[in-house]
């Protein structure tokens, strides 16, 4: 499944960019599904920066999908190479609870608009019912798309609250 998302934020994409890339943890108070992000591995080769960082979710599931994954499981390894010329960050996040299962992926970019941020995520989504263990394929057929409902429907206000907290957290370093 396919999705993408784009929203102006009110600062300069240097300042946008060098928030997401080097500051994503100090937005985790901007970000309402998310507990906790923790850095696991920095490092800068040339013009990208890779970052793979641990995100916590809070996020609340609905009865039969919050039984396939518990509280404890819902989170995710978000692995990702920053393109300092090009203003944009291929990602990919593995998910523990389904390593081999869920494959998501994409690519952000951050493009100027005047003395603003246009910011677009494009990313798609991968399930391979018969890697995930323990649950008969009819079962998740069901489940699996309400998860997907959530996590997609949470995207963009996710998204919006985010850019808002950058604009904070820029306001405030002024």
């Amino acid at each position: 499944m396919k999705f993408e998302v784009t929203d102006l934020i009110d600062y300069p994409v240097d300042q946008v960019f060098a928030v997401f890339r080097d500051h994503i943890v100090d937005l985790v108070q901007y970000l309402p599904n998310v507990e906790s992000i923790d850095i696991q591995e920095r490092r800068e080769e040339g013009d990208q920066v890779y970052v793979t960082s641990y995100w916590k979710s809070v996020v609340k599931l609905p009865g039969p999908a919050a039984k396939l994954i518990p509280e404890k499981d819902r989170a995710w390894q978000d692995i990702a190479c920053w393109n300092n010329d090009k203003q944009d960050v291929d990602w990919k996040f593995v998910i523990p609870a389904f390593p081999n299962a869920v494959h998501v992926g994409g690519v952000n970019s951050f493009v100027a608009e005047g003395d603003k941020t246009k910011m677009t995520i494009k990313g798609e989504t991968d399930i391979d019912y018969s890697k995930i263990p323990g649950v008969p394929n009819f079962v998740l057929k069901r489940i699996v798309p309400m998860i997907e409902k959530v996590a997609f429907a949470a995207i963009k206000p996710n998204m919006l609250k985010v850019n808002r907290g950058v604009e904070k957290f820029l306001a405030a370093r002024k």
